[in-house]
């Protein structure tokens, strides 16, 4: 499919919504745009940390906690 194409598509999807879900679609794009932010000294560590649990099998599935959440 060409980007024109794709463009159609979407703008063809988009005069079908609300105007909250318009709302919803125009936060995401910003999102989309932003620069990634670079994780600080501290998430740096929690990812570490977490990344040794899950190597040492300290995991959970997401069926077996989901009806604890």
């Amino acid at each position: 499919m060409t980007k024109n194409a794709t463009k159609e598509k979407i703008i063809e999807q988009i005069e079908s919504l609300s105007d909250e879900e318009i709302s919803q679609v125009l936060d995401y794009i910003r999102l989309l745009r932003e620069q990634p932010e670079e994780p600080t000294k501290q998430e740096l560590q929690e990812i570490k940390a977490g990344q040794e649990e899950f190597a040492r099998g300290e995991w959970s599935r997401w069926k077996d906690i989901r009806r604890d959440v």
